[in-house]
């Protein structure tokens, strides 16, 4: 047996889910402004801090050159030189991080040039891939 359903009633019908769907954005919108204070510029991190976000920003782009150089006959050849330059920056930028991290764990303040060095190879890491 089928129902069917009068026109007015599929309106109303509609009109309570586009009501629900805007409340639960607004929910959604309201949630995530509440969080953006919460977060922090490098300038404004701790010393573990920052190790710890330019660690996650390097472990993300090695995952990502490591999938993406999986299966190299897939590659065309500009591919491979962008990744060959992503592989030289992330050379780079692990031992600058490396660095920093042994000193944040030993309790040792890095020194301001080291911090900014690790910053600026992080920022090359995040922008530069994003452009390629």
């Amino acid at each position: 047996m089928r129902h069917y359903f009068s026109s007015k009633e599929v309106i109303m019908r509609k009109t309570r889910l586009m009501v629900l769907l805007v409340l639960v954005v607004f929910a959604l919108l309201l949630g995530g402004c509440a969080t953006i204070d919460k977060l922090k510029t490098p300038d404004k991190m701790t010393h573990m801090e920052l190790a710890a976000w330019a660690n996650g920003v390097y472990n993300a782009q090695y995952d990502d050159y490591v999938a993406r150089t999986a299966d190299p006959s897939l590659l065309t050849e500009e591919q491979k030189k962008i990744l060959r330059a992503k592989k030289k920056l992330l050379t780079e930028a692990h031992a600058i991080l490396m660095l920093y991290s042994g000193y944040v764990e030993k309790g040792i303040i890095p020194s301001r040039e080291l911090e900014q060095m690790l910053i600026s190879i992080v920022d090359r890491l995040m922008w530069e891939v994003l452009t390629w």
